[in-house]
């Protein structure tokens, strides 16, 4: 079976779970967990839009959920959960979600250096439903030591290695 064929049958699943509600609205908690790079003070994402990817509507499937900027500080982050916001959305099946990185920066020996982001846009695709009146939780699972690199004397490049993690309504 293909990768493309298991996903399908992956949203299908999530569809079939899914209460047909028209014209309402659930909530999505967005969160995050990370492991901070050894020997990295803090890293400082600034993350603007966050979009997402609606499989049950037929005309345009992207969604903003959030245009207002939120400084991520992964240090602060450790094991811990990030309560990074809350929102109301359309119930629907989703299988995307983007979010547009603004800025970066890694501080290490009490040093800030500029990061230089991949794409700019980290893309998580894993297929969740929001169910009217109940929360949905959208874990980002964070790899921080495996995403950040040294390019160079005070040169760093990020390549987000995420992992989006649903918990749906029961």
């Amino acid at each position: 079976k293909s990768v493309g064929e298991a996903y399908g049958e992956r949203i299908q699943l999530v569809a079939a779970k899914a209460p047909t509600v028209a014209a309402s609205a659930g909530i999505l908690q967005l969160r995050a967990v990370d492991p901070l790079p050894p020997g990295v003070d803090t890293v400082l994402l600034e993350i603007g839009q966050i979009e997402m990817h609606r499989a049950d509507w037929a005309a345009d499937r992207w969604i903003t959920i959030t245009s207002s900027s939120q400084q991520i500080d992964l240090l602060r982050l450790g094991d811990v959960q990030k309560f990074l916001g809350e929102l109301e959305v359309p119930t629907g099946v989703y299988t995307k979600m983007r979010f547009f990185i603004e800025d970066a920066t890694v501080v290490i020996g009490g040093v800030p250096y500029p990061i230089q982001v991949s794409g700019q846009m980290l893309n998580l695709t894993r297929p969740f439903w929001i169910e009217e009146g109940k929360t949905t939780v959208a874990l980002l699972d964070f790899n921080g030591a495996s995403s950040l690199q040294a390019a160079g004397k005070g040169n760093y490049t990020l390549t987000p290695q995420v992992q989006l993690m649903a918990r749906e309504p029961q």
